[in-house]
């Protein structure tokens, strides 16, 4: 597990306002209160303890650096204001923190196996990408949501105060209409919790195939960014619901790939 030192504030610093919940977005020459913004995140002032799980898409794979989302992803969350520690048994990509959970082949199943084994990460923030496996090999997609439901409750009970975003899936040459049943049945699971910390990352919704790798299956670079905005707007709309972790293991220790800087994410908001 990469761990890191924090930093002091670089968002106030850099005069940054930063994305507030519950604030509309402004256009440009508009401004919002950046003294709520700042205050907020000082008030929260603890690691985001992420952990990225899944499959393939999870890993990175087709991705040119094999980082996928995830670099892109941390990056935001940096230049956001978040101290940030990935966390996972997996170790993929070029990033310096590049821990995960990612397992190339599962179905949903097998996930909230790889789940049940690492639990002991106790994660604040966990971000669940799998079911295109179940499609591809035709292993009951139609039930998708519904064993999904199995892990996701599981994760709820095992790490106090956890908020969770589950994601729909990326776009498939071969299986699309699968996919789109399965992103279906994961939009009603998430909208079938009441006063819980869970968000929906609908990257089905925006992804087209033009941002599929030459295989059809795995994004190309272009939609893995994508998708790191997909999952940054999840996760910017729960900001204020997120808690510390629930332990005292020590974050303080991993590495930034270079200096705090905007990813340059594209525009995306659900």
């Amino acid at each position: 597990m990469h761990l890191f030192q924090g930093f002091g504030y670089f968002a106030a610093a850099a005069g940054i306002i930063l994305n507030v919940p519950g604030m509309a977005a402004h256009p440009a020459g508009h401004t919002t209160d950046p003294l709520s913004a700042i205050s907020r995140r000082d008030a929260q002032d603890f690691y985001l303890r992420v952990m990225p799980l899944g499959a393939s898409i999870t890993e990175g794979v087709a991705s040119s650096d094999k980082n996928g989302y995830r670099k892109w992803l941390r990056s935001q969350l940096r230049w956001k204001g978040w101290k940030v520690n990935m966390v996972g048994s997996k170790h993929n990509g070029d990033m310096k923190d590049d821990d995960n959970e990612g397992h190339p082949g599962w179905i949903v199943d097998q996930v909230y196996d790889e789940w049940k084994k690492h639990k002991g990460f106790h994660p604040n923030l966990v971000l669940i990408n799998a079911g295109t496996n179940d499609c591809g090999g035709d292993v009951d997609p139609g039930n998708a949501g519904n064993r999904l439901k199995v892990m996701v409750d599981d994760i709820f009970a095992s790490v106090p105060g956890v908020t969770v975003i589950v994601s729909t899936l990326s776009k498939s040459r071969d299986h699309d209409a699968c996919a789109l049943d399965v992103s279906q049945q994961y939009r009603d699971l998430v909208a079938s919790y009441t006063d819980a910390r869970i968000g929906l990352a609908d990257i089905d919704s925006v992804m087209t195939k033009d941002q599929l790798s030459s295989d059809g299956v795995h994004p190309n670079d272009e939609g893995y960014k994508l998708f790191a905005a997909v999952w940054w707007d999840a996760i910017s709309k729960l900001e204020d619901q997120i808690q510390p972790p629930d332990d005292t293991q020590d974050d303080g220790a991993a590495q930034d790939d270079g200096p705090i800087s905007d990813p340059g994410l594209p525009p995306y908001e659900s």
